[in-house]
């Protein structure tokens, strides 16, 4: 099974979906979790949260949220604890709880959408692609 198909599958299950941006996100991780969000609709998921904890600071990443009408909510540990079943927890641009994000240590995670070099991931769903950060710093040096 590919891995669009294993998250396909893993969404299917799910009746919501609450997606977790690093602190302070940056429009990587606010264009991953927007598509991620999209890819939930897609998949049967009417419920779905953005939450990010910290500043949306720089002018062009207001823009992107501006223009695109993300819905973003302020971070609350309370909406990644004790979820119900059929709630989903997912990371994009980061992987650990409690590391540049301010979800408990310990916390279940369903999906993990990363390409920031990290040993110990564990989630239900993971697409890891480390080289992913490496081809985009080698073209900006080109």
């Amino acid at each position: 099974m590919s891995p669009a198909q294993e998250l396909e599958e893993l969404l299917a299950d799910g009746e919501e979906l609450t997606i977790v941006c690093h602190n302070n996100p940056d429009p990587d991780c606010l264009a991953s979790a927007f598509a991620l969000g999209r890819i939930a609709m897609a998949a049967g998921i009417d419920e779905h949260h953005i939450l990010y904890s910290g500043d949306i600071s720089h002018q062009q990443n207001r823009a992107f949220v501006n223009l695109l009408d993300i819905d973003l909510q302020s971070f609350e540990p309370g909406a990644v604890q004790n979820r119900p079943e059929g709630s989903l927890l997912a990371f994009v641009d980061h992987a650990v709880p409690g590391a540049n994000n301010r979800v408990p240590e310990g916390t279940p995670v369903d999906i993990v959408i990363d390409h920031h070099p990290n040993e110990g991931i564990e989630a239900r769903f993971i697409d890891h692609r480390e080289q992913v950060q490496y081809l985009t710093k080698h073209r900006q040096l080109a």
